[in-house]
């Protein structure tokens, strides 16, 4: 009897229809997807990238053509945090200050292709969507590798579409 009782009160849970939980109502819904029709999109995320006098990467324009940028990227002043850091005016006075430029998840991507990565250092950047100070990991050059030494903009754009020509050129043979 007990073996009964124990399966009609799983069928019970089971057979339930679930409710859908959404913590906005449906009004932020219907206002976010308007807005989203309209053309607005969320601000894409940035990832910081240091650029130091004494290192490989020691200008903004050695990063734009090391990262396929657009334009030369705006160069910052931040400070170095520490893990689990809580943003605190006085710490942060007292902190290492290091030159940042921030870039695309994919201009991120190509740059840590090209380099040798030093260790990864925290420091204060920029939230996108909130626009507080949060502490995230850089990209911190140790080297640049040999094949893109003397990397020309227009010189890699050839390469890049000569391997990709290559790649799509390929027929496949049929037995």
């Amino acid at each position: 009897m007990s073996e009964n009782l124990r399966v009609k009160l799983a069928k019970s849970k089971v057979e339930q229809p679930s409710e859908q939980h959404s913590p906005w109502p449906p009004g932020i819904w219907n206002a976010a997807l308007e807005a989203y029709r309209s053309g607005w999109r969320p601000a894409e995320p940035r990832f910081p990238v240091v650029i130091s006098e004494n290192g490989p990467l020691n200008s903004p324009e050695k990063l734009q053509k090391l990262a396929d940028l657009p334009s030369v990227p705006e160069v910052s002043k931040t400070r170095v945090a520490e893990f689990m850091a809580v943003y605190d005016e006085d710490e942060v006075q007292n902190a290492e200050e290091v030159q940042i430029a921030d870039v695309t998840w994919r201009q991120l991507l190509l740059l840590e292709e090209r380099v040798e990565q030093d260790e990864k250092i925290l420091v204060w950047f920029p939230d996108s969507r909130t626009n507080k100070l949060i502490t995230r990991n850089t990209c911190v050059v140790k080297s640049i590798k040999e094949e893109f030494l003397n990397m020309d903009a227009t010189q890699e754009g050839k390469e890049h579409r000569k391997v990709e020509d290559s790649v799509t050129d390929k027929k496949v043979s049929s037995p």
